[in-house]
This record gives C-alpha cells, structure tokens and sequence, in this order.
C-alpha cells in the first residue's frame, strides 16, 4: 500500500509537472505538492506596471480567460507573482481584502495582479488590486497557509462577496463532518483513526481540470485543528481556492495535493476558516448577499 501511495504521488508529479513551479515538502508520512502555477508567459513585466496604474484591457491576447465571473471575488484568477486562485473577500471599516494561498505570493508589501472583468464590461482586463498585508507560510507544515491582499480603494466597486458559481460563503464552518465516525480499516502506522465526512465544493482555476473557473465537488474525510483532507480534482493553479461545504458556510482555502499515509483516501489540503479568519486579524468575513 505504501507504494501504491508513492506511486500515486510519482503519476503527479510526471502528469503535472512540466507545467507547473512547485515545492514537494519532505514529511515522514507525507508528500505535498503546492498546487500554484507559473504566472502566463503572456503577463509581462511591462503589463504588470501599466496594471499598476489602471487595469489594462487584454481584449487583443487570444488566450487571457474571460472566466463566468465579474470583478474581485472568490474565485478571481490570479496571474502574479504566481497562477493560483483568490479566495475570500474581507473587511475592516469602508476597506475591503481578499484572500489566497500563503505560498501564492512571497513576502508582504508584494503586489498582486489579476485576470478579470471589469464590472459594466465584457472584455477582461490585467489589474493589480493591491499588496499583501498577512501571510502566514512554512515549508515544514501543511497549515496555515494563507495570505490577504489589502485592494486598493478606488477598486472597491469591483468587489463582490459571493464565490463564483458555487455561491456562499455563509458564516464560517465550525464542524468536523457531518457525523463522526470509526475509520473502517487501519492500514497504516498513525492513521487517523477517526473520520467525519462532509461535501466540500471548491471554484478554482486550475490547469485543464479547471482552466477558464470549474466548479468541482469532494468529500472531507478528515478534519483538524488548522487543516482538514478531501478528495476533489485540483491542479496546479487552483491553490487559494475557495471552499463552502453543503450548508455554504466557509470551510477554508485549498492549498495542496497530499499523499499522506496518515490520511488515506485524501488527496487534497487546505486551511481552516477559523484559522484564516484569526489570521486576517480586524478583518471580517465578508458573506454573500444571496445566503438564506
């Protein structure tokens, strides 16, 4: 079984490679793949400044996606410094952030430039929302891994709560599963020896499985303090992908594909909502309107 698992992560590693800039993290029961990718070779340097003083119309670059979503959301694409996905919008006072993978930007003061359309247009446009003001990362753990990007104010009509196709976020997921229960079968030496399954639903832009925004769906299985495992498609670029579980509530952020022989039948991490939003600090959750 063990090598089934080793095999598992190697297929990942040869499938997804080629396209993607990752770090494989050494754990004694675990490989983790950071599931961001490369900025677009199209995203120039010269792009990244005009973007800096005003979003820049990318009607003429055939294939800048124009995703089934509007503004800055959960959900938005990610270009720079690297592909991954935006996850949830916060506030404090009449300002507004929003959130991704930790590993998806380098240090604080960073800016951060998306793919998107402008409200009112149709056409998507480069825009740089803002820098980062919180990150929380390391090489030797799974979580937290998270980062807020503080938009800048004159973008605060572009901002809209709701996570792309899936709707929510409703609140905040406080549960570990819809019931507890027993793990059927111990194969391993420290394998959770509890599970609490739970629908997970994550709106990412990951390479082919999830290219132009997809909507996919998983289960938990397993839930911790900081961190919790699923089973969903993810690749490389869906890492900060927003979660909501069947009630809409905000389950966390995803972040990685995982073989962990800890965590069978998971493949996927991500950080905890409660974690996140003690990170974000003053920030708040910021709901969709359309919650029942």
């Amino acid at each position: 079984m063990r090598k089934l698992c080793a095999l598992v992560a190697a297929c990942a590693l040869v499938l997804l490679g080629p396209h993607a800039s990752t770090t494989e993290r050494p754990f004694a029961h675990a490989k983790i793949i950071h599931l961001r990718s490369p900025r677009p070779v199209w995203v120039t340097d010269e792009l990244l400044a005009r973007a800096r003083n005003g979003s820049v119309p990318l009607a003429a670059i055939p294939d800048a996606p124009a995703s089934g979503f509007v503004g800055i959301r959960p959900g938005s694409m990610e270009v720079f410094p690297y592909g991954c996905t935006m996850n949830f919008v916060f506030k404090r006072g009449d300002s507004y952030a929003i959130g991704t993978a930790g590993h998806c930007v380098d240090k604080v003061g960073q800016h951060v430039t998306l793919v998107t359309v402008a409200p009112g247009t149709e056409n998507p446009v480069l825009v740089d929302i803002g820098k980062v003001i919180v990150r929380s990362f390391g090489e030797n753990r799974i979580a937290p891994d998270f980062a807020l990007v503080a938009i800048r104010p004159q973008l605060n009509d572009w901002v809209f709560p709701t996570i792309a196709q899936i709707g929510g976020p409703c609140g905040v997921y406080t549960g570990s599963g819809v019931a507890s229960a027993d793990t059927p079968v111990l194969v391993f030496k420290k394998q959770a020896k509890k599970i609490g399954p739970e629908t997970i639903t994550h709106y990412g832009h990951g390479l082919v499985v999830g290219t132009g925004g997809t909507a996919r769906s998983g289960v938990a299985v397993y839930w911790g303090n900081n961190v919790y495992y699923w089973d969903s498609p993810a690749v490389f670029g869906a890492s900060g992908s927003p979660t909501r579980v069947s009630s809409l509530a905000a389950a966390g952020n995803l972040t990685d594909l995982v073989v962990d022989t800890r965590y069978p039948g998971a493949f996927v991490a991500g950080t905890r909502m409660e974690t996140i939003q003690s990170l974000a600090g003053g920030w708040t959750l910021v709901d969709s309107p359309y919650c029942p």
